[in-house]
This record gives structure tokens, C-alpha cells and sequence, in this order.
């Protein structure tokens, strides 16, 4: 008990609370579509080596953007018509006014064809195994893990804290 009152009076403790308040803001800015940009989580292997599976992309996203054939960007696929897929792909052709897109890891071109009001940006960042942490975190047990717990810890360290400062003042 003496060890973990000495621990909350250390500096080490008022880091570990403001990193655990930058880890909750970032996860709440990167579980938003409010700014031009958007962070994905990629789940196939369709553009590996470049994208790994888990890796968090970051999209910016442009309207009325002219793209061209290299570009890796994400789109909206309804070819499960049940619900729409986000497929981040690289463009390899242009054709008037739509794209055909493939994955770098596929044999052959996407089966539909991309009209621009279905992209939804330009990758800009890739970053490996990130989107893994952040899609636990969208999950009740990640909730649980990642932000409940660790807010309720704080929160009694700093109830016993103004207890025991309380006694201290009532003895005085």
C-alpha cells in the first residue's frame, strides 16, 4: 500500500495520467470522419507488400481530385450489396470519367468499375499494426481495457488522495 501511495505522489504518475489523456484524444480524433482526413484499419492482404494486414492508413480526402494511375486511394465497393466495403487500392487505369483499380497483391484488375463520387481520398501515411490497437479499442472489451479501467484507477488514487489529505487537515 505504501509502495502504491509513493507511486501517486512521483512524477512518473502525473505522466502516465496525461499519457493516458493524449492516448484517449487520439483515439477519439482517429474514430472520426469530421476533418479532410480518415483513418482506416486495412484488413486483407490485397496490398501487400506495401499495406500490411492491421497497418492503420491515413486518407486524405479530396473531392473533385484528379487522380491518376499509381495513386493508392480508398473507395466505396457495393459489390456486396448488403453492406458496402471500404477497398483501398491502387488506380492502374483512367477511362473517361472512371478508374480501375487493383490490388498490388491481386492477379487481376477489381471486378467493378470506381466512380469518383465513390473515393473517398488519397493515402498519405501507412502505419503497420496500429489499426489493430485501434480497432480493440472500438470493441466493449477494448473499452474496457483500454479506457475504463485505467480512468477508474486514476479516479480512486485521487479519491484516497483528497480522503487522506482531508483526514490530515481535520487532525490539524
Amino acid at each position: 500500500m505504501k509502495n502504491v501511495r509513493k507511486f501517486c505522489d512521483s512524477p512518473a504518475y502525473y505522466w502516465l495520467i496525461a499519457l493516458f489523456i493524449c492516448y484517449s484524444f487520439a483515439v477519439a480524433l482517429l474514430t472520426t470522419d469530421r476533418f479532410s482526413w480518415r483513418f482506416l484499419t486495412n484488413e486483407g492482404g490485397s496490398m501487400l507488400p506495401l499495406i500490411q494486414p492491421h497497418a492503420l492508413v491515413l486518407i486524405k480526402q479530396e473531392h473533385d481530385a484528379s487522380y491518376e494511375v499509381g495513386d493508392v486511394v480508398a473507395y466505396m465497393s457495393h459489390l456486396d450489396a448488403d453492406k458496402p466495403i471500404i477497398v483501398t487500392h491502387r488506380l492502374i487505369g483512367i477511362g473517361g470519367n472512371v478508374y480501375v483499380a487493383k490490388g498490388d497483391n491481386n492477379q487481376s484488375a477489381d471486378s467493378e468499375i470506381i466512380i469518383p463520387r465513390r473515393i473517398i481520398g488519397r493515402t498519405v501515411v501507412i502505419i503497420p499494426y496500429i489499426g489493430a490497437l485501434i480497432k480493440t479499442t472500438k470493441t466493449p472489451v477494448g473499452s474496457l481495457i483500454f479506457f475504463i479501467l485505467p480512468a477508474a484507477y486514476f479516479i480512486s488514487q485521487e479519491v484516497r488522495r483528497v480522503l487522506r489529505l482531508t483526514k490530515k487537515s481535520t487532525r490539524t
